[in-house]
């Protein structure tokens, strides 16, 4: 049975804007993008400007490819990216 992310390709998270800006970068763990279809190189570039901008703090932000039909690991790390 399919739920409704599923079949619409719609899903939403709803966060408070002044809470989340004022604990960047620390509030962003990974960036990542659907593997089963297009949008690496996008999100790719939004990572890597967000690293740019951030360069001074030494935490690790993942750069992650997800693969929707992996239900066991759908995550896995874009080494690529990562430095």
């Amino acid at each position: 049975m399919m739920n409704n992310a599923e079949r619409n390709g719609y899903n939403e998270v709803v966060l408070d804007k002044a809470d989340w800006e004022m604990s960047l970068p620390m509030s962003i763990s990974a960036f990542f993008y659907n593997s089963r279809r297009d949008g690496r190189r996008q999100a790719l570039a939004i990572y890597e400007r967000f690293m740019r901008q951030y360069t001074d703090w030494s935490w690790d932000c993942a750069f992650l490819a997800f693969d929707p039909d992996n239900h066991v690991a759908p995550f896995s790390e874009d080494r690529a990216a990562n430095r």
